[in-house]
């Protein structure tokens, strides 16, 4: 990046010299010696853009807020909770503080990087609640190419042999079989379907799932997003959407997925006394 480009980037920051000093302090590579408050529980300061982006401003909005405010609303103490693609633990460690020590969680990360830094924000926290996985989930068990980059929101899945290798495996091979499952999350930047097609057991014992909708993201993968509307429907759940003003909304039966927040839920008494 230029100089020029790089001063105009910089001003442009709502918090300019914290955005400076976060550079500065991961160049140095100094930044996991810091630590800061986000949500209802604290975060160490990693090298990832998703530890900057919250360090700088921790009030901001990022992908994964309305994921975070649902869970925290959503969850009771002594809750199950399933965690794919946990990335540095935001909402892992929004559901554990709402669950409480009776509670239990199963978080899975599959970037070896990233999962560390979940790993370390889980002992920062020091939450006893929370189960982790280095692994990707998908339809099969198999090794897998997962991408590596900076921008670690966008780490994905990948069709050719580049990035890094990982185990995939089903999540029906990991959650017991006759456990109740309160909420799952999933945010797999598209590879929703294959991950949901590894999950029909668990579905059977889950009574509600918030999920992205990326719509140009699952083209790589060769499938119409509106194919997970349909599996989850085929299971039992109906489909409502977060909306910009944060309202909950049951979507028409034939609408077309868009990109945004959604939500599954099978029990609508229960989702909504639970949602308020």
């Amino acid at each position: 990046m230029s100089i020029i480009k790089y001063i105009s980037t910089t001003r442009n920051q709502e918090k300019p010299f914290k955005f400076l000093l976060s550079k500065i302090l991961m160049k140095l590579k100094i930044s996991h010696f810091f630590s800061f408050k986000h949500q209802h529980h604290h975060l160490k300061f990693y090298p990832s853009m998703l530890s900057r982006m919250l360090w700088v401003d921790s009030a901001r909005g990022h992908n994964g807020t309305d994921a975070e405010n649902f869970t925290w609303n959503y969850l009771k103490t002594n809750d199950v909770f399933i965690d794919i693609g946990a990335n540095i633990g935001t909402v892992t460690l929004e559901a554990s503080k709402k669950i409480g020590v009776g509670g239990k969680i199963f978080s899975f990360e599959p970037n070896p990087k990233i999962f560390e830094f979940l790993n370390g924000n889980i002992k920062h926290n020091n939450s006893k609640n929370i189960e982790i996985f280095n692994i990707a989930l998908g339809e099969n068990s198999s090794e897998i190419f997962f991408s590596d980059k900076y921008a670690d929101t966008g780490n994905s899945i990948q069709q050719e042999k580049n990035g890094i290798a990982v185990k995939m495996k089903k999540l029906d091979e990991i959650i017991p079989p006759k456990l109740k499952i309160n909420l799952m999350k999933i945010d797999v930047v598209g590879y929703e379907k294959f991950t949901l097609l590894g999950a029909i057991n668990t579905l059977q014992n889950l009574d509600c799932v918030h999920f992205p909708a990326r719509v140009n993201l699952n083209k790589k993968y060769e499938y119409d997003y509106k194919d997970v509307f349909d599996f989850l429907k085929k299971q039992g759940f109906s489909i409502y959407k977060i909306t910009i003003e944060k309202k909950i909304e049951l979507l028409p039966e034939n609408v077309y997925p868009k990109d945004g927040d959604y939500i599954a839920a099978k029990n609508f008494k229960d989702f909504s006394e639970r949602i308020n």
